[in-house]
């Protein structure tokens, strides 16, 4: 290991160990809202970042951040990253997933259901979440058969508030 890689590690562990005290930090301060939690959650990482642009790890935690402030370009170049940085097949799968939903919030349900099909077809687990994505891209197109079929593979009781609507809209059990 050359001293670059060295330093890099060393300042990857100790920006971890950062992450994680601020994390436990922000959750003590109840007064703030989850976005402003966030907020300052994405500025955190986007600051180990610079120290660091080829954490992959980071690169991912900050498009989950994006998601939950609707931030959808740096979602979409967070997963790009993930997917240039990354060789995990796990980070690489939820990159994927996290790009498809950008394009599924946007009205784009062929680009999300190739992704998410492409994700499924890679060998990943028929996971509730992802199921319901795919579900929603064919309830966006109109297609009532196939979002009915893939609705029936998730049990009601891992059926988030979206997909009750969907299937009260349905007319499903």
């Amino acid at each position: 290991m050359s001293k670059l890689s060295i330093a890099r590690y060393l300042f990857r562990l100790r920006s971890v160990a950062l992450l994680n005290f601020y994390e436990f930090a922000l959750s003590l301060e109840r007064s703030l809202s989850i976005a402003d939690l966030a907020l300052r959650r994405a500025a955190h990482i986007k600051n180990i970042l610079r120290g660091d642009p080829s954490w992959a790890s980071g690169h991912l935690k900050l498009a989950e951040v994006a998601e939950v402030l609707g931030d959808l370009p740096l979602i979409y170049g967070s997963t790009h990253a993930v997917e240039i940085l990354s060789k995990d097949s796990v980070e690489l799968q939820r990159a994927k997933h996290l790009r498809a939903r950008c394009y599924l919030k946007r009205g784009l349900f062929s680009r999300a259901r190739t992704i998410l099909e492409e994700i499924l077809a890679g060998g990943a687990d028929r996971s509730p979440v992802i199921i319901e994505d795919l579900a929603a891209t064919y309830f966006g197109d109109g297609d009532k058969a196939s979002t009915k079929k893939l609705l029936d593979e998730i049990p009601p009781d891992k059926r988030s508030a979206e997909v009750l609507a969907m299937v009260n809209y349905l007319g499903l059990k």
